[in-house]
């Protein structure tokens, strides 16, 4: 009977570096796995041409974000929100976020699509609800209302028929009012 002979290490070494690259290999393959796409990917719309996209903080830390809107790329942040201040009234938008990891693993993609405010002529313009007046003093008071969600409007404010101020916000500081004097204020909603 002959007996083979085999050296230890010329078996061994090769079968060694190979689990070893391996290992490896599979190891990068588990971390691309484990970058989950961002999630609770939500926005909110605060103008027309304004709105803003959120998603919840990975677990993973050091992830950046990538950011599409249909198809194009917008950023590239580390943050959990990105403001677009570039929308077009009545047009709808699809975004896509992707993270990656430091080592460039990328995760699936999470994907919104929404529409920005419509501008319906038709649409009958509903008035400021909740008028209330706080008075700071005989010489000055704020006027604040509630917007309705469904559209983009402006407000005329006026005392006794004359135009004060033309304002997107919910709410008119008022000053230089007559001491012990009726004061008659107006707020109209304006769809622009």
């Amino acid at each position: 009977m002959k007996r083979i002979d085999r050296k230890f290490i010329t078996v061994f070494i090769p079968t060694a570096a190979l689990q070893f690259g391996t290992m490896i290999l599979m190891g990068n393959v588990a971390v691309a796995q484990d970058i989950s796409p961002p999630e609770s990917f939500a926005y909110e719309l605060y103008s027309s041409s304004t709105a803003e996209l959120f998603w919840d903080r990975s677990s993973t830390l050091g992830l950046n974000h990538k950011i599409r809107r249909d198809g194009q790329p917008l950023d590239i942040i580390s943050g959990v929100s990105y403001l677009d201040r570039t929308l077009s009234r009545g047009s709808a938008y699809t975004y896509d976020i992707v993270a990656i990891d430091s080592t460039g693993n990328r995760s699936a993609l999470a994907t919104l699509t929404f529409s920005g405010w419509r501008n319906n002529k038709n649409q009958t313009v509903l008035p400021p609800s909740g008028l209330r007046a706080d008075v700071y003093s005989s010489l000055s008071a704020e006027l604040f209302w509630d917007r309705p969600v469904e559209i983009e409007l402006s407000y005329d404010i006026s005392r006794d028929g004359a135009l004060l101020e033309t304002t997107n916000g919910v709410s008119f500081y008022a000053r230089n009012l007559l001491p012990r004097a009726v004061q008659n204020f107006q707020v109209f909603a304006i769809d622009v």
